[in-house]
């Protein structure tokens, strides 16, 4: 794993950690970062499935 240093929203931080049940902030950054993805993904299949959706002829 990388080690990178940057500057974040305490105040974002804080609400995800609480939110997430974590006490660790790379727990935090890295749960975030893997649902933004999940997220990313779910709205690019549903993309994908409405364009399908449009090919059918029902």
């Amino acid at each position: 794993m990388a080690v990178t240093q940057i500057d974040l929203d305490d105040d974002v931080l804080a609400e995800v950690m609480r939110i997430a049940g974590v006490r660790i902030k790379r727990e935090a950054v890295n749960l975030a970062m893997r649902d933004y993805v999940e997220q990313f993904r779910r709205i690019e299949a549903l993309a994908r499935s409405r364009e399908h959706a449009k090919d059918c002829d029902y």
